[in-house]
């Protein structure tokens, strides 16, 4: 019987998606569900959309209906949530999704999920719609999607942000934290199905991001979008005078040279052997430096069949009609995108499709469109 694998992080038309829709007592859900629209829309209807929604218990009254065929809403009642359980808005973070297809063509699911911030009961309330899903439990909270891009040939290889060992070797030993690092390695490709772990911007650099990643996950500044050329396409994030939108400050200096060191690495074939990068560089733009507020373009997810590849990254296109006083942002980042999407396209690098959810507003919670979405089923490439 053959064996579960990573879904591929690129390669071929996106089957099936997970989503969690949730919202604070603050935020209307009409609002919130602009996130989740505007993807739906772009996708086109051979998606399906699988969303699970918890609502705050002052809009327990409202009516959810699907609002298109290929979308299953599944609200989630309290009793379904264990207490401490508050559903994430952030599917990429804790749910890592593993297929099998036998000799029949039987695909069969598996869940790697978080067991401190998901409960397996809300995840078996999935299998009315996706039918039975292996559940595999963890509870290390540190192992987060957001820190983990798996790409490669076959998807054999993982890139994890440095972060997650520094946390792991913290407080050990010289003699222990290299017996750690071994023993946290080998089961981390048990758990990912990975060969190779490479640990990304663990190098030695002035102020506060040495030895430290450049910013709080990996997939907000680098993305794996396909191949090209017989090596691993990946977006990194570059932060350059004209995408700072604030005053800045040293901690934006410095997350800059270290989003140039993590391109340098990348591109360097001997830094990780066997893992070859074409690093393309796409904007990361500071809107508040004090509020950590960024938009992160290498945020998205792609869909690549042969030679055709197709883009879809968030929009950071301000809400100029409930909020006029971004008019000035609005077009700064309108002419930053059109830039994009066209060199994209002269470089032969693929179509870029902006997907409207507001995510000018959402960034600011520190998460953007990949972070929302989990595919589950791709079509082979």
């Amino acid at each position: 019987m053959s064996t579960f694998s990573p879904v591929c992080s690129a390669g071929g038309k996106i089957e099936k998606l997970l989503l969690f829709c949730t919202c604070t007592a603050s935020e209307q859900p009409e609002t919130v569900w602009k996130h989740y629209a505007g993807l739906i829309a772009a996708l086109g209807p051979e998606v399906q959309f699988y969303i699970l929604i918890q609502l705050p218990n002052k809009y327990k009254n409202i009516t959810l209906e699907n609002p298109a065929p290929n979308v299953q809403l599944i609200p989630l009642e309290p009793a379904t949530l264990r207490l401490g359980f508050p559903l994430t808005r952030w599917a990429q973070d804790v749910v890592h999704v593993f297929q099998r297809i036998d000799r029949n063509g039987t695909k069969s699911i598996r869940f790697l999920y978080d067991n401190t911030r998901i409960d397996s009961k809300t995840l078996r309330c999935l299998e009315d719609k996706l039918g039975h899903i292996e559940l595999r439990p963890y509870s290390d909270k540190q192992i987060s999607g957001g820190n983990i891009i798996i790409t490669g040939e076959n998807q054999e290889c993982a890139l994890i942000g440095a972060d997650t060992l520094r946390w792991q070797l913290k407080g050990l030993t010289a003699t222990q934290r290299k017996a750690e690092r071994q023993a946290f390695e080998s089961r981390l490709q048990h758990m990912l199905g990975v060969k190779h772990i490479y640990w990304m911007q663990h190098t030695a650099a002035a102020g506060s991001i040495d030895r430290k990643q450049a910013l709080f996950h990996i997939d907000l500044f680098t993305t794996a979008a396909g191949t090209y050329n017989d090596r691993q396409l990946l977006l990194v994030g570059e932060i350059k005078p004209e995408y700072i939108f604030d005053n800045g400050n040293a901690e934006v200096s410095e997350i800059a040279a270290a989003l140039d060191r993590t391109a340098t690495w990348l591109a360097a074939d001997s830094k990780h052997p066997h893992l070859r990068c074409k690093v393309v560089r796409v904007p990361l733009l500071v809107f508040d430096s004090h509020y950590q507020h960024y938009g992160y373009y290498n945020n998205g997810i792609t869909e690549q069949t042969g030679e055709q590849r197709h883009l879809y990254l968030p929009d950071f296109l301000p809400d100029i009609v409930n909020e006029p006083q971004y008019t000035h942002i609005y077009h700064r980042v309108k002419a930053i995108q059109e830039q994009l999407a066209s060199d994209f396209e002269k470089h032969h690098l693929g179509t870029i499709r902006f997907i409207n959810g507001n995510f000018y507003a959402l960034s600011r919670k520190m998460g953007s469109l990949r972070c929302m979405v989990k595919v589950i089923q791709r079509k082979a490439a």
